[in-house]
């Protein structure tokens, strides 16, 4: 949970190399009485003596001494986002794009005359879009068209 408080002190306190590279290491002691250890990839810390801080503290023991480690809490960023999954509308989009350019190509080719292409472009995203909702669909539409080239 974070916690608030005016930074008293940042004392640089070395570098070491950790799994992300090169850290180096601020002593931070807090107005509250609290310190810690805070880590960065960069020569300059976020804790800025006289600024008040958000911040975590951990704390571990090692050979029977206590270390706590502070981590700088930005109050702006909130975690998370990732996949959000896709957006229907574009999907959508994305079909109707794609079955004009087969419909095209097949008046291109002259298979179709160019008058048909929104009829079949429609044909086609139907068969799409239906198959997208059932196992194995056979619209009339299309399976009954003999004049289809497939």
């Amino acid at each position: 949970m974070a916690q608030k408080s005016q930074v008293k002190a940042v004392t640089p306190n070395g570098t070491y190399e950790g799994k992300y590279g090169l850290m180096y290491k601020f002593d931070v002691e807090f107005e509250n009485g609290e310190f810690g250890t805070a880590m960065g990839k960069t020569q300059e810390c976020k804790f800025i003596v006289g600024q008040e801080a958000s911040y975590e503290r951990t704390s571990r023991e090692y050979n029977g001494q206590t270390y706590y480690n502070v981590k700088y809490v930005n109050e702006g960023y909130t975690p998370g986002g990732g996949y959000k999954g896709k957006d229907p509308k574009t999907e959508a989009r994305i079909v109707r794009m794609n079955v004009l350019q087969r419909a095209v190509d097949l008046a291109i080719a002259d298979k179709i005359l160019l008058s048909d292409v929104p009829r079949i472009a429609s044909e086609f995203a139907n068969w799409v879009n239906a198959e997208a909702q059932a196992p194995n669909p056979t619209p009339q539409s299309v399976a009954t068209t003999s004049d289809l080239p497939f």
